[in-house]
């Protein structure tokens, strides 16, 4: 029997509770919760794994030589459940499961062809769709779990505001369900609120659903704003495909105030319109996977920038490729996939000797030095950063150059190199103050106080940290995430549950909101923090702690937005 045949006889259940069925009968779990977990990962996400990532992810507390053994038993244990031990292909370096079906992976293809399924038949493509759709692996606690939610309940909106759309002035009752269902996924989804409310309160025959067609075409809108740019498109799409394309193509910038979340369902249409020898494919496929970058769906995101560099490739657009791989050079990052032989950093140096002034220079040296550095190069690493420190200087020390001193300081601060952290904040204050830079300022008071949490010193910590949390120059999303999740485990490390409790629950709330979602490293130190607490204060009452602690957050945002 062939691998390939062999293969679709495997099919891995991960919406809902955990089961994979073979031809020997199904699995409901193997013989250990890791071995598990790990055979869901390879089968969900269908590429080549790096060993060490997935060392550090399942056994981070354990030396290199044991994870390797206890990974070396999780592997064995997935090939005895595997009707052929082929399909685990395995070297020093590398781990992939191949060919296995997945009913998230036909989720997805459903979810795809609902988009471009002529209108007439959309509304059953849609509910067919749905109709597949449940919580992906109930109960599980790996990070990677995480991501996968986020991934596939980003698509289980869009189709449920999609249906509620189609079905709106026909069926306003089972428009409200399909909207119900869409709120139940996420109970503060803007836009579906905003469908809410209106199924609900505009009188039969006036409602005017954002992603029907709007009829005012015979004139020429005014470009008063991104939504009426939004608009404008919408429109477009049903009147001349041609132009809502271009209209998408070249807006990217001005439709990003809208929120990632809204445009997504623009973006998804407009690339499953646009075929491979439009000039149009790169620039749109490109943003979709930046899309789902920042919405933490990674999978998605990386098989279409692959997509767009192999279509780049082809046309020998260089601007477009780099753009791409520094794009999966940084998802590489946040994700923890870090090596000095990360596929995109060869390319990317190859594309900088040859057209500096299309690949972004200094963010390619920043990309490979910091794969380098955290790869083990670590020599090699600190020439790159300084180099990307040196491009990016130019003419009087630009943003970008100023951001490279906190973000190599907040990498220093990570691999333990108090004295290059030192180094990279001293130069970072001097030119934030230089350059009048608020946020720059904010990041350096707040790195200041993670210097003190790596040395130890956890009471001045929290004194420094603490006033940032109030701060007016806070608004800057991601940084601040960061600073509560270092006052967090510098207030548990001090003894200071409460103001802990709170700061966790003030990073987590915000990282929902934000859909930015914690690296590896920053998933090791909110666990430091999290055992801290258990040991103080016990399971039990810490998970009752915050609990608490994130529905008031939660329920002081929805305040703070409503007034």
């Amino acid at each position: 029997m062939s691998l390939s045949s062999t293969a679709r006889e495997v099919r891995l259940i991960a919406l809902g509770r955990f089961r994979m069925e073979t031809p020997a009968g199904p699995v409901d779990r193997l013989p250990t919760r890791k071995a598990t977990a790990l055979l869901a990962q390879l089968a969900l996400d269908p590429r080549p794994h790096q060993r060490d990532a997935l060392q550090l992810e399942y056994w981070p507390d354990r030396p290199p030589a044991q994870a390797r053994v206890s990974l070396r038993q999780a592997l064995s244990m997935i090939r005895r459940v595997l009707p052929d031990p082929r399909l685990l292909i395995s070297d020093e370096r590398e781990v992939e499961l191949q060919g296995v079906q997945t009913d998230v992976a036909e989720f997805q293809r459903l979810s795809q062809k609902a988009v471009g399924a002529p209108e007439s038949d959309r509304a059953a493509v849609l509910e067919q769709a749905l109709a597949m759709y449940s919580k992906p692996l109930p109960g599980w606690t790996e990070p990677w779990v995480d991501d996968l939610r986020g991934e596939l309940a980003a698509d289980a909106i869009d189709l449920s505001i999609q249906l509620a759309g189609l079905l709106a002035s026909t069926d306003r009752s089972a428009a409200l369900h399909w909207v119900g269902k869409a709120l139940e996924i996420d109970p503060e989804d803007e836009e579906a609120l905003a469908l809410q409310r209106e199924l609900r309160d505009a009188p039969v025959g006036a409602l005017r659903v954002r992603r029907r067609p709007w009829p005012a075409m015979e004139r020429e809108m005014a470009a008063s704003g991104a939504e009426e740019l939004e608009r404008r498109i919408q429109a477009c799409f049903y009147v001349d495909r041609d132009q809502a394309i271009e209209l998408l193509s070249s807006n990217v910038d001005g439709l990003s105030s809208l929120g990632y979340r809204r445009v997504l369902p623009l973006y998804r249409q407009a690339t499953v319109l646009t075929t491979r020898d439009s000039e149009h494919f790169g620039r749109l496929n490109g943003t979709l996977g930046h899309i789902y970058h920042r919405l933490g769906a990674y999978r998605h995101s990386t098989e279409i920038l692959r997509d767009v560099v192999e279509w780049s490739r082809g046309r020998g657009d260089t601007q477009t490729e780099a753009q791409a791989l520094i794009a999966l050079g940084l998802m590489g990052l946040e994700q923890g996939h870090i090596s000095p032989s990360h596929p995109t950093i060869g390319r990317l140096w190859e594309i900088n000797q040859r057209a500096p002034k299309e690949s972004t220079g200094a963010y390619v040296y920043t990309i490979e030095g910091a794969h380098r550095w955290h790869g083990g190069e670590v020599e090699k690493g600190w020439q790159f950063v300084r180099e990307a420190v040196r491009r990016a200087s130019g003419e009087g020390l630009d943003r970008m150059a100023r951001w490279n001193f906190a973000n190599m300081s907040i990498v220093s601060w990570e691999r333990g190199a108090i004295e290059a952290m030192q180094e990279f904040r001293v130069m970072g204050e001097q030119a934030a103050a230089i350059y009048g830079d608020r946020y720059l300022s904010y990041a350096f008071a707040y790195i200041v106080g993670a210097e003190l949490l790596a040395q130890g010193r956890f009471e001045e910590s929290v004194e420094q940290l603490r006033p940032l949390v109030g701060d007016p120059r806070r608004d800057f999303s991601r940084l601040h995430i960061l600073l509560n999740e270092a006052l967090g485990l510098a207030a548990a490390s001090a003894g200071q549950v409460e103001l802990a409790i709170e700061a966790l629950a003030r990073a987590y709330v915000r990282r929902r909101t934000m859909g930015h979602l914690p690296t590896v490293t920053e998933r090791r130190q909110l666990r430091r923090a999290y055992s801290v607490l258990e040991d103080r204060v016990g399971t039990g009452e810490l998970d009752r702690m915050l609990d608490l602690a994130i529905e008031a957050c939660e329920l002081q945002r929805r305040n703070s937005a409503s007034a």
